[in-house]
């Protein structure tokens, strides 16, 4: 389905779902029309969450399939401990119980693996062992019984960022005050040695690796993207934090890496709060244990870029040769519950070939 699909909405118009070409010259398109286009509906797929379901607590996570056992998968459990020891993490990898195919299982690492694992259900994984093709999941969270961890995400998910111009990104996040700029670091644990004991729990496919992220997750899988993407072949970023830093992530589109000649594969995931320029709702931070005035300043920082700043990302990205750009839109679903919502269409990319057999 492309954009122009979507302009004219009609029974057939798959809900919530475009797929950006550039040879449709999205971006010539006027911006509110391409808004218009997501109200072709909310995502509909059987078997995702809807509004409203699942969404992430700060509460201890309860037993998870890990601890109860599936059908369709077996886990392993592997712990690290950051190169300058401040950083435990828990990497929790599902193997599918089916053999994997000649060139190994394709991989899709999902960061803050604790609340992923909290919301997988046997359901999904069922799903994913019928497609015949079922992904090795790489759920890489921290040590700690929440399924958060706000102190090693916001160092391990932003990068460190210098514009020359005055504008750079330095040690500390001048909202909540927690260590930045571990993306480097971060991304190169995630090779090594993450990656590598996950090759000696089964078999994969390098040329089939996904990375899926969530937030300030959604950022790091863009940052990615933009300056790394020879190290995935697909990319999941689902609301992401684009307003980070006044959104500096985006001054690095001009120089963005090119793409291997096998080209790249991004799905965004949107909630439809964030489209029509809303605060975040009560329910984002109703489990929060940060303070009120925190909320506050997130909220700031959220309206420092326009309402449509992440629909225009899509479409200059939908430009960039050798990427295939989706974009999914989870109506009226604010950014808290759009974490436990997005897994299951991240997923269903993953194992699609290519990214794009939808």
């Amino acid at each position: 389905m492309t954009v122009a699909d979507c302009l004219s909405p009609r029974p057939s118009c798959r809900s919530g779902y475009l797929s950006l070409s550039r040879s449709e010259r999205a971006a010539d398109r006027p911006r509110r029309a391409v808004l218009a286009s997501l109200a072709c509906g909310a995502l509909a797929l059987a078997g995702w969450p809807r509004p409203g379901q699942a969404q992430p607590r700060l509460e201890p996570v309860g037993p998870t399939l890990a601890d109860k056992g599936s059908a369709h998968y077996r886990f392993e459990r592997l712990d690290f401990i950051s190169a300058d020891g401040r950083r435990r993490y828990r990497v929790v990898c599902a193997v599918p119980r089916l053999p994997p195919p000649p060139a190994g299982y394709p991989t899709v690492y999902l960061l803050d693996g604790n609340a992923v694992l909290q919301a997988l259900d046997e359901n999904l994984l069922a799903g994913l062992a019928a497609s015949g093709r079922p992904p090795l999941l790489v759920m890489v969270g921290y040590e700690t019984p929440l399924p958060f961890d706000r102190v090693g995400r916001s160092h391990d998910f932003t990068p460190t960022l210098d514009l020359g111009d005055g504008r750079a990104t330095g040690d500390v996040d001048p909202v909540s005050g927690l260590a930045i700029g571990g993306a480097d670091d971060f991304l190169a644990f995630l090779l090594d040695p993450i990656a590598a004991a996950v090759v000696r729990l089964a078999p994969v496919d390098d040329s089939r690796r996904t990375l899926w992220g969530h937030s300030f997750g959604g950022l790091f899988v863009l940052w990615v993207l933009l300056s790394r993407p020879e190290f995935f072949t697909s990319y999941v970023a689902a609301d992401p934090s684009l307003w980070w830093h006044d959104g500096i992530l985006l001054e690095l589109e001009a120089d963005a890496r090119p793409l291997p000649p096998a080209g790249r594969q991004l799905l965004v995931i949107a909630g439809g709060d964030r489209e029509e320029g809303a605060p975040p709702r009560a329910e984002t931070v109703r489990h929060s244990d940060v303070d009120p005035g925190l909320v506050d300043r997130m909220r700031a920082a959220r309206r420092s870029l326009p309402a449509e700043a992440l629909i225009d990302f899509v479409i200059r990205q939908s430009r960039r040769p050798g990427l295939a750009v989706s974009l999914e839109l989870f109506e009226g679903m604010a950014h808290g519950p759009l974490f436990a919502a997005a897994i299951g269409p991240g997923l269903d990319f993953a194992v699609s070939v290519d990214g794009r057999e939808r």
